[in-house]
């Protein structure tokens, strides 16, 4: 197969595209390039609409928890979907005698006010946040698969040595992650290992 970078061309036995789903459409191409929703891909199929995800990320001079654990809330009370203590688990990450709390929210309409976050993070934590100094706020678009019941997973080897990973097609995580790029490059391996085979058996 041969590709073309920003440093000429190249060619290779297997090419794995492991973006999400919006640069998969414009790589390998579709009638819905540049999008998420409804954009298609010759063999395979339709893509995944994406969520984005916003976090804020505060600095606390007392840690509202010692768990090194992600905390969500069972009774759905505010716009968080997760937070945690990171500096528990990675002191290094927080600012010079402070602890390090990270809110995340799922971007679906308007992004959510500090004080929603913060009233929320209070109710998960059973803390209050008035003391929390607000570090940093990141919006992340097109970052959180939609995992929607029914969707089939869609195939890793597309053929003529194009395979597709991402947690777009396994599951809206970093296992999703993890595990698509395993099962991707089996899927290469016994794709190469097809290769070799047929070039081994002799032509009569």
């Amino acid at each position: 197969m041969a590709t073309s970078t920003g440093t000429g061309r190249s060619l290779a036995a297997a090419v794995v595209v492991a973006t999400d789903p919006a640069g998969v459409a414009a790589l390998l191409g579709s009638a819905g390039r540049g999008v998420t929703g409804g954009a298609t891909v010759p063999k395979l199929g339709a893509l995944r609409p994406m969520h984005g995800l916003v976090t804020w990320w505060f600095g606390t001079p007392v840690a509202p928890s010692q768990l090194p654990l992600l905390f969500v809330d069972a009774e759905t009370r505010g716009p968080l979907v997760n937070t945690a203590v990171v500096s528990n688990v990675a002191t290094g990450y927080a600012p010079p005698g402070q602890h390090l709390v990270q809110c995340s929210a799922v971007l679906d309409g308007e992004t959510p006010s500090e004080a929603e976050v913060r009233a929320h993070a209070g109710a998960i934590y059973d803390s209050p946040t008035d003391d929390w100094r607000l570090l940093s706020v990141h919006e992340v678009p097109h970052s959180l698969p939609v995992m929607t019941p029914g969707l089939q997973r869609p195939p890793s080897d597309l053929g003529g040595g194009v395979f597709v990973a991402g947690d777009h097609a396994e599951g809206a995580s970093i296992q999703g992650a993890l595990l698509s790029g395993r099962r991707t490059a089996e899927a290469v391996l016994a794709a190469a290992s097809e290769v070799v085979v047929r070039r081994r058996i002799p032509r009569h």
